[in-house]
């Protein structure tokens, strides 16, 4: 499917990989010297491209010395007007943050039907704050403090409680009676990279030992190339109309899948070249990430959680056949997401940054641990997750070695 547009954004991919390489560059210093759903349903917007105002806007900003002085500023904060535009996601429920873009709105209370559930609903509650907690976090913290942040597979499509963060909260405070354990979940929805390190920048003054990123393969690594593109003062290789009418038409069959999973697997098969500018991307900024929680003492825990469609890709094929046939997709496709997300590992690992692949352990599952309805992952795949990362979180229950933090 490869189109002539390929070669218009030459230009704009090299500038994003320069933007990369010299982001990548800066974050190396840092580690060299220290290696340290949303209620309401999701509706897929047509990608309206950044106004060529607002990216010269951007592009004078890059070209301001000060900024290849001053590390700190490379993320920048976006107006609210660009956090949405540059956001996939549009619900009621959320609201502008400066760090982090978009966060839930503070002390929602909200009833969710849901049939699958075993009580057949579930409730969306936030505290004060805009967290997924039905508590108020105390200004400091004696005990170990873990913060969890991202997408809506952290966020949970079900009761806060059942969450993987508070289920590990829960497996961690049963193992070890005598110890205070907190495990903060700030998961959202659309949710990405980007929004992972504001996280951080916003919490980061609750002091917690512990930064635990859940990466979701099924859409994180594309959403990133959206604000990647921006903040390089460039164009992200855009969806034509022609492409809008096969998902509009693959969307009759299946909408969760195509937010989930399918839209990523058609954007690459688009435009194959841009998985590198997504990996470049993600790694760059899992980086970023690392250095800046060393920074501030508290070490860090990337989790990959896959998509339904690595932990069963052929019962996903044979599930969503319609699906892929409106988008042209074969069998052959459905592997792209694996490539990219052991290349991104592997680039973890090149990094010295430690990370928990759940592909395995969800494949052991006797189901593929998901709701059928929307593929977010379910209660088994929450309790899955958490007793992984249970023996994870040990040493940080060790008796504190004098001096140390």
């Amino acid at each position: 499917m490869q189109r002539a547009a390929k070669a218009r954004v030459g230009g704009a991919r090299v500038t994003a990989l320069l933007f990369g390489l010299a982001l990548a560059a800066a974050i190396g210093g840092v580690l060299w010297t220290r290696m340290k759903p949303t209620p309401a349903p999701v509706e897929l917007r047509e990608s309206k491209p950044i106004s060529g105002e607002k990216l010269a806007a951007r592009r004078g900003e890059l070209a301001d010395p000060a900024l290849v002085f001053a590390p700190d500023r490379q993320r920048l904060v976006l107006s609210p007007e660009l956090a949405l535009e540059i956001s996939p996601l549009e619900v009621p429920e959320q609201e502008y943050d400066p760090q982090c873009y978009l966060r839930h709105k503070a002390n929602l209370d909200n009833t969710v039907p849901w049939p699958e559930h075993p009580k057949k609903r579930w409730h969306m509650r936030t505290n004060s704050l805009g967290l997924r907690e039905d508590r108020e976090l105390a200004p400091t913290f004696d005990g170990l403090r873990v913060l969890c942040t991202g997408d809506s597979h952290t966020d949970g499509v079900c009761e806060n409680s059942e969450s993987w963060p508070h289920q590990l909260e829960a497996r961690l405070k049963t193992a070890h009676p005598d110890r205070a354990i907190e495990v903060i979940n700030s998961g959202k929805g659309c949710y990405g990279f980007y929004h992972y390190r504001g996280v951080l920048e916003r919490l980061a003054h609750f002091a917690p030992e512990l930064f635990v990123v859940g990466v979701y393969g099924g859409n994180d690594f594309l959403e990133t190339t959206r604000p990647w593109y921006y903040f390089a003062g460039a164009e992200r290789p855009r969806l034509d109309a022609e492409d809008w009418k096969r998902i509009n038409a693959a969307k009759r069959f299946d909408g969760p899948g195509l937010a989930q999973i399918w839209t990523s697997a058609y954007y690459f098969q688009r435009y194959p070249d841009e998985q590198h500018v997504a990996l470049s991307a993600a790694l760059a900024l899992s980086a970023d990430i690392a250095g800046a929680a060393g920074a501030r003492g508290m070490r860090v825990l990337f989790v990959y959680i896959p998509s339904r469609a690595e932990v069963a890709p052929d019962a996903e094929f044979a599930r969503s056949k319609e699906t892929l046939d409106a988008l042209g997709l074969a069998r052959a496709d459905l592997d792209t997401a694996g490539r990219l997300t052991d290349r991104y590992l592997q680039g973890l690992a090149s990094l010295g940054i430690p990370v928990v692949d759940l592909r395995e352990r969800f494949r052991r599952e006797p189901r593929p641990p998901y709701w059928d309805s929307d593929l977010h992952i379910d209660l088994a795949g929450h309790a899955a997750i958490a007793e992984v990362l249970e023996p994870w979180l040990g040493p940080w229950l060790e008796p504190p070695v004098s001096g140390a933090r």
